[in-house]
């Protein structure tokens, strides 16, 4: 049996970040959660990883649409959820979800619960 793909937390923050990943082991414990400060760093530490199951990207959808993070995200086959503002919503593709902030640790469960009753994580 393979492991699942990655997780990956995109967030300046370093607290919020590392809430993030728990938030995600606390759902999957058996995910790997790839945690970076910036998209220099996610598209290096991404580098050994074929597959992506997930990226939570704190970014302007805008901005985040076309930029070499997304395009490396959606090579690898991994779904963005965009953490931003709800002005900055309204910019992003259909493709991504977007997380409205403040948001909280729940937040994130509440995502990955619903996602998994889909079958989407």
């Amino acid at each position: 049996m393979s492991l699942p793909a990655p997780y990956l937390v995109v967030v300046e923050d370093v607290i919020v970040g590392m809430d993030i990943a728990d938030a995600i082991a606390s759902v999957l414990p058996e995910a790997e959660v790839l945690r970076c400060r910036d998209a220099v760093e996610a598209l290096r530490i991404m580098g050994p990883h074929r597959d992506i199951s997930r990226a939570f990207v704190e970014a302007d959808p805008v901005g985040f649409a076309g930029s070499p993070l997304a395009h490396d995200i959606a090579r690898r086959g991994g779904h963005v959820v965009l953490l931003c503002d709800f002005a900055d919503g309204g910019g992003a593709s259909q493709d991504v979800d977007i997380l409205l902030t403040p948001f909280g640790a729940g937040d994130i469960r509440r995502y990955l619960q619903k996602e998994a009753e889909k079958g989407g994580t």
